[in-house]
């Protein structure tokens, strides 16, 4: 393109954004630092927004210096931009610098402090950002609670995860989607507490239905760990009833049998797996919360 001015750059980098060609961003941008071109916004946040998928950290610093030299207002879109680059990148401490500074905070900014906190297990700090969120008279959304939920899942905090479970629909009238009873569930199978596991996932909308197999996974799981017979027996009687063909299921329900000195059912349940031609490939079911991947179970009876 001869003649190229800021308008055709931004442009550029607005249609790389909109496929999520961040390479391609980070080239363009590149040439227009070499052209002296002053980048839009919109460019700054796509920019930022690719660093922070490719971690480029020198590059989101650059961008960050250019903020400040210039005097540019730090507006809660650019400023989230910023936070989510430094700690996707490594760096939680400056993603908190930037994210404190900011004078305009949405509840997405508060979210991705609270999320990005959650990832990099600052779980009180995640906790204390919330507590400043409540005191801002900002709402908390179903993104905050995941965050928070995520949080008490990973450092096993299993009152302040029920507290947080049931504030969230008693207090803001927010109804838990599946993510919610996902961490839920396996807060409590890691807790030993299979029976309030098994309730709660009776208790949701989702039991019968596909998105709840991680949850019933995670019950089985626990089971097998737990040489729990009964319990994994009905876990995975509901799993096999969403997918009859699930391998994963048969191999953990055949390890819990054996586990627990069953070798007759051990054997039947794999002697079926042959019948049906499924692989004895032990397999997890996972769900992925803003970078945090749940591994639910696996085919040896452990819950990693």
């Amino acid at each position: 393109m001869v003649g190229k001015n800021s308008v055709s750059w931004n442009t550029m980098i607005g249609g790389y954004a909109r496929q999520g060609r961040y390479k391609e961003i980070l080239e363009i941008f590149k040439e227009m630092r070499v052209a002296k071109i002053e980048p839009s916004r919109f460019t700054m946040v796509s920019v930022l927004t690719s660093c922070s998928y490719l971690g480029a950290l020198e590059q989101g610093e650059w961008m960050q210096a250019h903020i400040e030299k210039n005097g540019i207002d730090v507006d809660s879109v650019l400023g989230t931009a910023l936070v989510e680059m430094f700690a996707k990148c490594g760096n939680i401490e400056r993603a908190l610098s930037v994210f404190k500074s900011m004078e305009e905070r949405d509840v997405g900014a508060w979210n991705s402090m609270i999320h990005k906190l959650a990832v990099h297990g600052h779980g009180q700090e995640a906790f204390a950002i919330f507590s400043d969120m409540l005191r801002s008279n900002t709402l908390p959304d179903d993104i905050t609670f995941l965050g928070l939920l995520s949080v008490c899942r990973h450092l096993g905090l299993v009152d302040e995860g029920k507290r947080f479970f049931q504030l969230m629909s008693e207090e803001y009238g927010l109804v838990p989607k599946v993510e919610h009873y996902g961490c839920m569930v396996d807060l409590l199978c890691r807790a030993d507490l299979l029976e309030e596991a098994r309730d709660l996932i009776d208790s949701s909308q989702a039991s019968q239905t596909k998105s709840s197999v991680p949850m019933w996974g995670a019950l089985l799981g626990a089971s097998c760990r737990l040489k729990d017979v009964a319990m994994g027996e009905y876990a995975a009687k509901h799993l096999l009833q969403l997918d009859p063909f699930d391998g994963s299921c048969y191999t953990v329900l055949s390890n819990l049998y054996s586990a627990a000195g069953l070798y007759e059912k051990a054997i039947e349940v794999r002697n079926e797996m042959k019948k049906q031609g499924l692989e004895k490939i032990p397999g997890s079911s996972s769900v992925e919360i803003d970078g945090l991947v749940l591994d639910f179970w696996v085919g040896s009876c452990s819950l990693e």
